[in-house]
């Protein structure tokens, strides 16, 4: 239990209030847009390191008007900006 809550101090002291990972709210990406990525899949890039988050948007009620959406961020927890 010493390493289990040596870890979990690490872990809390690494984390800034804004970048924690929470689960079951909306997030918002850098310009406070709902971050629109379902049945999504992310990657660490080995070129810059930055992560990205591909994934559907289904903001419109019908299929023609979905795509997919891509954000990048320097930490898998965030913040996320949205590249198109």
């Amino acid at each position: 239990t010493r390493c289990a809550c040596a870890v979990f101090a690490a872990l809390a002291l690494a984390c800034t209030a804004q970048n924690i990972v929470r689960s079951n709210m909306h997030w918002n990406d850098t310009d406070g847009r709902r971050i629109e990525a379902h049945a999504a899949g992310m990657f660490q890039s080995l070129v810059d390191g930055r992560w990205y988050w591909y994934g559907e948007s289904k903001k419109t009620p019908g299929l023609a008007g979905h795509g997919v959406n891509c954000y990048s961020s320097e930490s898998i927890a965030g913040p996320w900006r949205n590249e198109g």
